[in-house]
């Protein structure tokens, strides 16, 4: 449930008209009705606030079941990941165009810390995004195809030789299995940063 579902919901069960809402949170009753129709999101300085007169607490308010922070701590550590792969790229370059004698060595130094920071992630992760486990031979072949043409859903159906309906289908699969939606680009990114790591580091 989005925010402003969650919102119209408690408003109700509270007994309040969006004017009420609004002037207790100082803001237009115009933006309430965007919250509940999902044109906008409140500010972040509202939550505060919204969970005070619901007395309910932000995770609910936000919608944000088990599944969802454990996504939201695994992209964290996705973040860090790719942070890590960057500096190492950075340090390898710098490696070679230094005059070390035996560069081999700092090379396979570097490549065995990378191999082990991915590897202490997948060991935590694992426990809940099973990648080649829960998804099947169809959903990697739609992720896959999704990441070559950009998210861009028609095309990727075309290339699929399916209907649009069927590839939306699958990409909901795929975000029910692991909690990633691949149509929102942050989410596919990091998606796509475990799906490649695991592939060829581990």
């Amino acid at each position: 449930m989005k925010i402003g579902e969650k919102i119209k919901e408690l408003r109700i069960e509270n007994n309040l008209t969006q004017e009420q809402l609004a002037d207790y949170l100082f803001v237009s009753y115009q933006a309430v009705s965007k919250w509940e129709t999902g044109v906008s999101n409140p500010d972040l300085s509202l939550i505060a606030p919204l969970t005070k007169l619901f007395r309910i607490s932000a995770d609910e308010l936000l919608g944000l079941n088990e599944k969802d922070k454990r996504r939201i701590e695994l992209e964290e550590k996705i973040r860090n990941l790719r942070g890590m792969i960057f500096e190492s790229v950075n340090g390898l370059l710098e490696l070679n165009e230094t005059e070390a004698e035996e560069p081999h060595i700092e090379f396979a130094e570097t490549i065995k810390r990378l191999r082990e920071m991915i590897i202490e992630i997948f060991e935590e992760t694992d426990k809940y995004l099973l990648f080649y486990n829960v998804l099947d031979i169809e959903l990697h072949s739609a992720a896959q195809c999704f990441f070559e043409n950009n998210l861009n859903v028609s095309e990727t159906a075309r290339k699929l030789f399916v209907h649009r309906n069927t590839l939306i289908y699958r990409l909901e699969r795929i975000r029910t299995l692991t909690g990633f939606d691949l149509r929102e680009f942050d989410q596919a990114v990091n998606f796509k940063t475990i799906f490649m790591a695991k592939k060829h580091f581990v």
